[in-house]
């Protein structure tokens, strides 16, 4: 795990830089990037000693006549997760690239045929028992949870109307707004409270 500096201030600052440095890189599974209104959120976690996996700055979108609003959210979850979970899982996955000739596991989440067939044959899995390293790793990732849990809890009790939630989500914890309304005035706001998240969180990190 990586060392995060304790109180000297010009390592704090390079470290900080680093962060937003390796947040321009970071893609998702589809090979897109961080969006750039939730990128400096993603890295004050990550300062704080917070893996995340997954978010979304937030946007609306018009399809067919009416706006769609996407809320900005955060999901944390532990590094390094075992690529496999139950026993016999990676000799069905390994069956199934085999099969199609597909370069990686990713590929089989087509949305199609193929992703039906390894849904299937992965049902009689769900039985077996995890493996050892997963079990490992889960109680990790358990660890990053119930900190997330403390942080935020933290955060909302020194609003006057907290509007940040928890979603749990397996594996890991999920940020989000509390929405009252899905419009784009409502989104404004969720962007605003991730921003003073950011604020929080950076003010934790330079002043501890």
């Amino acid at each position: 795990m990586e060392t995060i500096p304790n109180n000297q201030s010009a390592e704090k600052e390079a470290f900080w830089n680093q962060k937003l440095k390796e947040c321009d890189l970071i893609t998702d599974g589809l090979g897109l990037e961080i969006d750039d209104n939730i990128k400096e959120c993603v890295a004050s976690f990550l300062v704080n000693g917070f893996p995340t996996c997954g978010s979304c700055g937030g946007h609306a979108e018009e399809m067919e006549g009416k706006t769609y609003v996407h809320f900005p959210y955060i999901h944390i979850k532990k590094e390094k997760q075992p690529a496999y979970r139950f026993f016999g899982e990676q000799e069905v996955t390994e069956s199934i690239i085999k099969k199609y000739n597909l370069a990686r596991k990713n590929d089989i989440f087509d949305g199609g045929e193929i992703e039906k067939e390894y849904d299937s044959d992965m049902e009689s899995l769900y039985d077996n028992e995890e493996l050892e390293d997963f079990k490992k790793w889960r109680k990790l990732d358990k660890k990053v949870a119930e900190k997330t849990k403390d942080l935020i809890t933290a955060y909302n009790e020194q609003k006057n109307n907290p509007t940040l939630k928890l979603k749990g989500i397996f594996p890991g914890i999920r940020i989000e707004y509390d929405i009252k309304k899905s419009d784009v005035e409502e989104l404004d706001k969720a962007r605003k409270e991730f921003d003073a998240l950011t604020q929080y969180l950076k003010k934790q990190y330079f002043n501890s």
